[in-house]
């Protein structure tokens, strides 16, 4: 039997509710909750964009890392996705930006003291 990967990803509404997930099937599953097809926290909230995706080779490796994920605060969460996104972007302009959005919710000393090592 061939062993099937694994995504750990995140979406969020655009009142920035967020939700974790885990799936084999990462545009599926996306496609998913862009139109609401399964009932539940997602289709209520209306969580639809894509904010974090991370792929694992094996599903357990997936499973365990889905609930890290979900143990850790909001804030460390937003923070990933601040750096993920920065890491993707590579454009230091848009990675102020987005610091600047989430303002309200995470202190830029959290932002850049030990969290790059703790991803």
């Amino acid at each position: 039997m061939i062993a099937k990967g694994g995504w750990v990803y995140i979406v969020s509404s655009h009142s920035r509710c967020l939700y974790i997930g885990l799936t084999s099937d990462l545009p599926g599953r996306v496609w998913e909750h862009k139109n609401g097809v399964l009932e539940g926290f997602t289709k209520k909230y209306k969580i639809d964009r894509l904010v974090y995706h991370e792929f694992f080779h094996d599903i357990e490796s997936a499973i365990a890392r889905a609930k890290q994920r979900k143990g850790r605060s909001r804030a460390k969460k937003i923070a990933l996705i601040i750096l993920s996104f920065h890491c993707f972007c590579g454009r230091t302009r848009n990675f102020l930006y987005k610091i600047t959005i989430q303002a309200n919710e995470i202190p830029l000393s959290f932002l850049f003291g030990s969290l790059l090592g703790e991803y």
